[in-house]
């Protein structure tokens, strides 16, 4: 989230307060899109290509036959859960924006304050709420997914505070993991959901919480 709160914000921005030039906002529109209907098994095997032969392989851990990189690395993981976490960053923002009445800007413009500084003290702070119900829809999804955690890290049965190197466990992956390989462990598995679950309500009410305490 540290990497698609920005990035998402930087485009939401991009698309409603400038969109030049215009050929690259409707790129920019059309890649959003892709990457919403685009299943996450797909983002952790686009992930292994480029992290462990392409040009970003120096970010993974070669391991293997051969000293062969196979992206054993939970920081590469997160990056591909960044881009699964992007669109409703985007979209939810975008929206907020864009509702924002145009007379907010016309009168920072007419008491001669700069583009930037009106986006960042009057459209951002007024867009808020909608902001953050973006960022709560990213964390939720993201924190379901176990795929790129799967494939790019592969599982541990602790937890790693290295996020460059050696596997790594997520809550999704272990209750994956405990319903596939042990057969009496439903109580672990019935306990990993409800924790998530108790996680996603936390970053729900905390959001709300925050919309209402810094939205004007």
């Amino acid at each position: 989230m540290a990497v698609a709160i920005p990035l998402g914000l930087g485009v939401a921005i991009f698309l409603t307060e400038y969109r030049q030039p215009n050929w690259l906002a409707k790129g920019t529109d059309t890649a959003i899109d892709l990457i919403f209907v685009v299943p996450s098994v797909v983002f952790a095997l686009f992930g292994l290509a480029i992290f462990s032969q392409g040009w970003l392989s120096w970010l993974s851990n070669p391991v293997g036959d051969a000293g062969m990189a196979t992206a054993q690395s939970f920081f590469c993981a997160s990056l591909m859960m960044a881009l699964i976490g992007l669109p409703p960053v985007v979209r939810s923002s975008q929206a907020a924006i864009l509702g924002v009445p145009n007379q907010q800007r016309e009168a920072s413009y007419a008491l001669g304050i700069p583009k930037w500084r009106t986006i960042a003290s009057i459209v951002l702070p007024t867009a808020l709420s909608g902001i953050v119900t973006g960022v709560m829809l990213a964390v939720a999804r993201v924190m379901g997914e176990s795929a790129p955690v799967l494939i790019l890290v592969g599982s541990t049965r602790a937890i790693n505070n290295n996020p460059f190197e050696g596997n790594q466990q997520s809550l999704p992956l272990m209750m994956v993991q405990q319903y596939n390989n042990v057969s009496d462990a439903f109580d672990q598995v019935w306990g990993a959901a409800l924790t998530l679950v108790i996680l996603v309500a936390v970053v729900y009410f905390g959001a709300k919480l925050v919309s209402k305490l810094f939205a004007p």
